[in-house]
């Protein structure tokens, strides 16, 4: 379906919380995010940010700058992508490299993006 597709998974011990979707995009250098699932009992916890924080490390990894996009239900999760640093325009979502930055430190033990692009 992707071809570039990565999936990243969150357990709790042994059981599946959480999970997201991405695809490289080489050709214009940035993650896109395709789907951010986080069981419903397991919401509030920082599941999906951690997530997200993981792709943003990916895209620092592939020498992307930290750039993540993504398109957003209309649910009202454009509120959480900007309290997390995303740009929203409308559906669409941006994480630039600060936001991806700050993400990776603050929901990565470590905090180890290396910024390819200074």
């Amino acid at each position: 379906m992707y071809p570039n597709g990565q999936l990243f998974i969150a357990l709790l011990e042994t059981r599946l919380v959480g999970v997201i979707l991405f695809e490289r995009i080489f050709s214009n250098e940035f993650d896109r995010i395709h789907n951010v699932e986080v069981a419903s009992q397991m919401r509030q916890r920082h599941i999906g940010a951690h997530l997200i924080a993981q792709v943003a490390q990916d895209s620092f990894d592939h020498a992307f700058a930290g750039f993540v996009q993504l398109t957003t239900k209309t649910n009202g999760t454009e509120k959480f992508y900007a309290r997390l640093g995303g740009i929203v325009d409308h559906q669409n979502v941006i994480f630039y490299p600060d936001a991806s930055m700050a993400l990776i430190k603050r929901y990565l033990s470590g905090g180890n993006c290396h910024d390819q692009s200074k």
